[in-house]
């Protein structure tokens, strides 16, 4: 008797795609699964290996970082069941059978199976843009964390004494009401109304923040402030509330340029300033130890002025949008941001070398097509159903020149009357980022 094991980390995968395929063949079902297995990691691996770069460590080598990455996940092929082994087991299982052509087609208790599993990944996604990566989900999200970071702030501030503490937890407060406003006016369709509050709120802070400072130093130089009790939980406070903050500005800023939305790029703006009033508040507490307490009021004059400064431009981008102005989000980049689109170039340039060694393919046109089918395919379990596409809004075809053009001047490929060529230097190069990525040539 066979023995079986319990990998099976594609039945699912297979089930899905022959649900929507109808028949396909051994080799076809083996290529889906390694443009599934290639399309995650390469864009992880450029990716990571775009931040890995800006990290000024003198001994990092980028290549070897993404070499890392492929070895893992060759060594994860290993791992798991061949295609066709996996097949058999779902043979045995009744739930696909191979017809007379040599295609795998799904049975009835097969089609059942997978529509089970499609209706799951369906209510997971649904759940997922619901609660996470709507709009209107951000802004509730966000004034569920601004409720817990107001009490957290308060509660710490009026304990440990810190006026500067107090002071944000008052500021924290503000935002909770300015992010009820925003959700409010999503809900009711008055996005702009939401828009108007956050910049009011910002004026509000700005100028409460500079004169709370102005006061400071002011009592510094009188000799009349008090100093902190506990500057430990004011650190500590502070500390969570920039982790917080940071995380809130990456994902209003997502979300808002992924779904055109002015208010939550309004307030990854504010929750951006939120950052540096955590850590004015943490080098206020550190130096406080020391009796330098005018450097907190110091930087709190500047971080009014920055916040200020802010308002001023969304004010000024909010009219625009009123007259029906389209808003500019470029200038609003969210945490690497820019990595990601290089790592995203960098995945398709490798992709074109991959596929004109191992595919064979040359022609510009079929190049261009396996782009599209890998990297933006018109249906991929998991990929469809939560819209990963990498691809998507990219044109291949408009851009394939951009695409071609660092390969050719690094004399990665050729172009001649047959189509494109992998040079030597080329095949090294792919030989360096990964060593084999599609799944069948691990069986």
């Amino acid at each position: 008797m066979k023995k079986r094991n319990n990998h099976g980390e594609f039945k699912e995968f297979i089930l899905l795609i022959l649900l929507k395929e109808g028949k396909l063949n051994l080799a076809k079902l083996e290529e889906k699964i390694s443009l599934f297995i290639s399309y995650f990691a390469l864009s992880a691996s450029h990716f990571v290996a775009e931040v890995f770069e800006k990290i000024p460590i003198p001994f990092r080598k980028k290549d070897l970082f993404q070499k890392e990455i492929f070895d893992k996940r060759h060594k994860d092929f290993k791992k798991i069941d061949s295609v066709k082994n996996q097949c058999e087991e779902l043979t045995e299982e009744s739930l696909i059978r191979k017809n007379l052509d040599g295609e795998y087609e799904l049975t009835e208790k097969g089609k059942y199976k997978a529509e089970d599993f499609k209706k799951d990944l369906e209510k997971g996604a649904s759940v997922f843009e619901s609660q996470i990566q709507s709009p209107q989900a951000a802004t509730r999200n966000t004034f569920i964390v601004n409720i817990f970071l107001t009490i957290t702030k308060l509660t710490a501030g009026f304990t440990s004494g810190s006026v500067g503490l107090i002071a944000d937890g008052a500021d924290a407060c503000i935002d909770t009401a300015s992010a009820a406003a925003v959700w409010l006016g999503m809900r009711f369709k008055k996005e702009l109304l939401g828009v108007a509050v956050i910049i009011v709120m910002m004026f509000v802070t700005g100028i409460g923040v500079g004169v709370e400072s102005v006061s400071k130093l002011v009592q510094i130089f009188s000799g009349a402030i008090e100093p902190i009790t506990h500057p430990l939980l004011v650190i500590f406070v502070e500390i969570v509330a920039m982790v917080f903050a940071a995380v809130l500005t990456l994902y209003q800023r997502y979300v808002g340029k992924s779904h055109g939305s002015f208010a939550l790029i309004s307030q990854s703006v504010d929750s951006k300033n939120h950052i540096f009033v955590a850590g004015a508040v943490i080098l206020g507490a550190i130096l406080s130890v020391f009796g330098l307490h005018f450097v907190d009021a110091s930087i709190g004059v500047y971080i009014s002025y920055r916040i200020l400064k802010d308002a001023f431009g969304l004010t000024k981008e909010a009219f625009a949008t009123a007259k029906g102005e389209e808003a500019n989000f470029d200038k609003y980049k969210y945490l690497f941001e820019e990595q990601w689109h290089l790592s995203k170039l960098e995945s398709f340039r490798l992709w074109v070398l991959y596929t004109i060694r191992e595919n064979k393919i040359k022609s510009g046109e079929k190049i261009i097509k396996s782009l599209k089918d890998t990297f933006d395919p018109e249906y991929m379990p998991v990929i469809s159903e939560f819209k990963f596409s990498l691809g998507k809004g990219f044109n291949f075809g408009a851009k394939f020149n951009i695409l071609i053009k660092p390969l050719l001047e690094k004399n990665l490929i050729v172009e001649n009357q047959g189509g494109f060529s992998l040079t030597k230097e080329g095949e090294r190069h792919l030989d360096r980022k990964f060593h084999l990525i599609r799944y069948h040539e691990h069986k």
